[in-house]
């Protein structure tokens, strides 16, 4: 009965780890999103490729990037 309720678990365990997806990074998301907005010597700035990082973060309603989509759009960098 144990090694049954043992394999039980491990399969339980196995099947949700396999359906488990990478969780979202707004921090992550936000950072090249203002790495992109800002831009240096070697990037251009590139306001599409902020967008990119940016909706995902918008979508779960992440407040930072709400605000800095919101100033995106009011400043007609869409």
């Amino acid at each position: 009965m144990k090694s049954i309720y043992t394999i039980f678990l491990f399969i339980c365990f196995i099947s949700t780890a396999l359906y488990a997806q990478d969780p979202l990074d707004c921090k992550y998301n936000i950072n090249e999103a203002i790495f992109y907005l800002k831009g240096n010597k070697y990037i251009k700035q590139d306001s599409l490729k902020a967008l990119k990082y940016l909706k995902p973060c918008v979508k779960v309603k992440n407040p930072t990037a709400q605000l800095l989509m919101a100033r995106l759009y009011l400043n007609g960098n869409d």
